[in-house]
């Protein structure tokens, strides 16, 4: 189910970067570490819940993945600095994510 979608598996691995980098990165106390580690664990069960519920924008026409998520209900519209209209990458067919 996640593998179909690039802009999910994208996202995961984004966050396990950071994660990461932030785990090795902190010089603090080792108990802070480890609530750190747990800071991290948590917010990385929401964040991946989160990305398997979202649904993402498909073209119509050839089921590509258009790289930005749907939204739900009043939230679509709520950014509109996101273009409203996109092309998609495989056939060309313009898509409006309004709609």
């Amino acid at each position: 189910m996640l593998w179909h979608h690039r802009t999910k598996i994208g996202l995961a691995l984004l966050y396990l970067v950071l994660g990461t980098a932030v785990y090795f990165g902190y010089r603090g106390p080792a108990g802070d570490r480890t609530f750190l580690l747990g800071c991290l664990v948590v917010s990385g069960f929401l964040l991946g819940a989160a990305a398997l519920v979202v649904p993402v924008e498909r073209c119509p026409e050839c089921d590509d993945d258009l790289g930005y998520f749907r939204g739900r209900g009043p939230l679509r519209n709520m950014q509109r600095r996101k273009p409203r209209y996109k092309t998609c990458r495989q056939c060309g067919h313009v898509v409006d994510r309004w709609e």
